[in-house]
């Protein structure tokens, strides 16, 4: 079997795993938060809980990412340079990890998801049409990256959490490498 679609297949079965079961820690945990309120050690629990599922979450994210930017090197050998893989793989996170909460339950975050994997594709596929509008794109996901940033910071104000500032780390990271390949484009 080509390591390709081994490649590919490990990550679709660690996928459909981890979304299978991540959702259950979340929901247990808000359901133990209900039955245990004012109990300490219920609500030590539930912290602990909510920690390990954030940072499962983010760990996903960057396994995904890590595997979208391996693989794009792997399928479009001498096609991508350095900095457009890296691109790809933090695009990958963010829009992963946004996803994943989306599909929690938050619909913005969602919407987002889909928003940076859409960018994505029309920056990077090959597809014809979209090639002299490139660096728009590239313009265009800066700033829907620092929307994003913003967006977060504003609704967040005085209660950010971990999950959400590693994800905005990588979002900033993001921006940074995007303004690398607008210069050489």
């Amino acid at each position: 079997m080509d390591i390709k679609i081994k490649a590919t297949t490990l990550f679709i079965l660690f996928s459909l795993l981890f979304l299978a079961a991540s959702p259950i820690t979340v929901e247990g945990a808000a359901e133990h938060a209900g039955h245990h309120q004012g109990d300490p050690e219920a609500e030590n629990e539930l912290q602990d809980g909510q920690i390990s599922a954030a940072v499962g979450i983010l760990l996903f994210g960057v396994f995904a990412g890590v595997i979208a930017g391996a693989g794009s090197a792997q399928l479009f050998k001498n096609r991508f340079t350095n900095s457009q893989l890296i691109i790809i793989g933090l695009t990958t996170i963010t829009a992963v990890i946004h996803l994943f909460l989306g599909f929690s339950g938050d619909l913005l975050l969602l919407l987002n998801g889909f928003g940076y994997f859409a960018l994505l594709i029309m920056i990077f596929a090959p597809i014809e049409p979209l090639a002299p509008y490139r660096k728009m794109l590239l313009w265009g996901l800066l700033v829907y990256t620092g929307i994003t940033v913003t967006g977060y910071f504003l609704t967040h104000y005085g209660q950010t959490d971990g999950l959400g500032l590693g994800t905005k780390l990588f979002e900033v990271l993001l921006v940074r490498m995007v303004l690398v390949e607008t210069a050489k484009v």
